[in-house]
């Protein structure tokens, strides 16, 4: 937990750049693994949504000169979610679904603790 708080640390006090590049990377892998969007449009989406967001947190920032306002650390700290959030997913999809998802849940669906009704 400590790791993550320190983490969050990190992340908060990162310049922008480095925020929106992870975010950039957490958007695109997202947009990869859903079926909406064909790989070579992913950076038709990623370019601009991380352009806009990183314009907004350097307006922000130069307008309040130091002064962290409510937005600013509202986009900021959605940023870092959204990362937190990419970071938990990878986990998920190349560790516990692998080792832990076997060892709890059979090839139906149910666990190996509690059985689905198939009625619906």
């Amino acid at each position: 937990m400590n790791t993550l708080l320190q983490l969050n640390d990190t992340l908060a006090h990162a310049p922008a750049g480095v925020i929106a590049m992870l975010f950039a990377i957490a958007l695109g892998y997202m947009l990869k693994a859903t079926a909406l969007f064909p790989n070579n449009r992913i950076p038709l989406i990623v370019l601009p949504v991380t352009a806009v967001l990183f314009a907004l947190i350097q307006f922000c920032a130069d307008k309040l000169a130091g002064k962290q306002h409510a937005a600013l650390y509202l986009l900021i700290n959605f940023m870092i979610g959204f990362i937190f959030g990419f970071i938990a997913w990878i986990l998920h999809a190349q560790i516990l679904k692998r080792w832990l998802d076997p060892r709890i849940f059979n090839d139906d669906g149910s666990t190996k603790f509690f059985t689905k009704d198939n009625n619906p």
